[in-house]
């Protein structure tokens, strides 16, 4: 569950002990009275319960009144005392974070021969691989970008190579845990290749390689998998294997085939593997708002990292045109992005390798997390989720960020 600060309850109304004034002039009040009521009923003009009985009423009711306020202020205490220990558990909830211990990516910039060889540079520079070609169908004229194939492959036969491939990279720093090491598997894919076959084709590689733990599927897609995570399994040994693919897509008009890998830890549980980079909480914009800036503030809060220290945003799944598009241009011209270089350091997968579909988020991280390992520099990510449109924001920084204490 995202945390929202701003759904904790204000501080308690305290309630405001009457002036010293306003009980002297009670006090006055009653002496006239009993004088009043003394003088025309009684024979006890003079007598000492000319103050002593004013005084008593007067008194009495002022340790009745300071008892009361008193109960109230020690109830206040208490509430805000235990506002400020839900705001602490909320905000170190906040600012949980994961290792990224492999990241792995396959775009058309990469080589037949060595399809997941890092290709940083070419996204680092923006370089353009999105123009009118043959579609994986035959249509002529579209403008996509797709992977570098062999003739005479089909499509099964490619993608299990990749796979194996992927397997082979993400096996290196699983071979440093133990064979029993709990691996939780979310493979999310935009392809015209039935599920159920990616699923066993992946299975196929991962077995074929040798890799000893085994892993469970788990539900869900996006960012939110990762906020659930960090919700529910931060004490967890268990590692998170994010496959993100887009392969032979539905819809081929300037679409990205994409095959993406990326492998997070617990920062409390996990010390055996060297983290390349540190993922931080996401925060989420619902559809159709325009909270873009309230988003980037708190994403940046859960690190935390001042904006001037952003050297690179990465915009994947928003694709040019769109109202989501519109908004968020104009977020960036806000103050928090102001120190990005708008030539250099913005990288919109849209613009130079075409929609990523399910795979925007594991490729933004994966291209944040080379990024890093190559120069160490604060990354701000902007991924659209593909089903529901939600947009969600979250940073990748160095590994030098302090160790998680919840």
């Amino acid at each position: 569950m995202p945390v929202d600060l701003k759904k904790i309850p204000d501080v308690s109304c305290r309630p405001k002990m009457p002036e010293i004034k306003r009980w002297l002039v009670l006090f006055s009040f009653l002496v006239i009275v009993y004088v009043f009521i003394l003088y025309f009923f009684t024979n006890l003009v003079g007598s000492f319960y000319f103050i002593l009985v004013p005084a008593f009423f007067v008194f009495s009711g002022f340790y009745f009144v300071f008892f009361v306020f008193s109960l109230k202020h020690v109830s206040a205490n208490a509430w805000d005392k235990q506002r400020e220990a839900v705001i602490l558990q909320e905000v170190r909830r906040g600012r949980r974070s994961l290792q990224i211990l492999a990241a792995e990516y396959c775009t058309a910039h990469s080589f037949i021969d060595t399809p997941f060889t890092p290709a940083i540079n070419n996204l680092l520079n923006n370089e353009n691989v999105l123009f009118p070609q043959c579609s994986w169908r035959g249509e002529d004229n579209i403008r996509l970008s797709q992977l570098a194939r062999s003739e005479g492959r089909d499509e099964e036969h490619h993608i299990s190579v990749l796979f194996a491939e992927l397997a082979k990279k993400i096996a290196i720093p699983l071979s440093q845990l133990p064979g029993s090491n709990p691996v939780m598997l979310l493979f999310e894919a935009s392809s015209s290749i039935a599920d159920d076959k990616l699923d066993n084709l992946w299975s196929q590689a991962w077995q074929a390689v040798g890799i000893q733990q085994s892993y469970t599927s788990i539900n869900g897609s996006g960012p939110k998998v990762i906020d659930d995570w960090l919700d529910n399994n931060i004490r967890s040994k268990a590692v998170l294997l994010i496959i993100g693919l887009q392969y032979v897509p539905e819809h081929t008009a300037m679409s990205a085939e994409v095959i993406s890998g990326i492998l997070l830890g617990n920062r409390l549980t996990q010390q055996k593997i060297h983290p390349l980079a540190i993922i931080h909480r996401p925060e989420l914009v619902l559809k159709n708002t325009d909270y873009q800036n309230n988003m980037i503030t708190q994403a940046l809060d859960w690190v935390p990292v001042n904006a001037d220290k952003l050297k690179h945003l990465w915009i994947s799944g928003v694709l040019g045109g769109t109202d989501e598009c519109q908004v968020l241009m104009h977020s960036l011209e806000n103050e928090l992005l102001t120190e990005i270089d708008r030539k250099k350091g913005i990288h919109n997968f849209s613009d130079f390798i075409g929609g990523p579909g399910k795979a925007s988020m594991s490729l933004a991280i994966a291209a944040a997390t080379q990024s890093v390992n190559q120069k160490p520099e604060y990354h701000f990510l902007i991924i659209q989720e593909s089903a529901s449109a939600n947009i969600w924001g979250m940073v990748i920084s160095p590994c030098f960020i302090t160790k998680d204490s919840t």
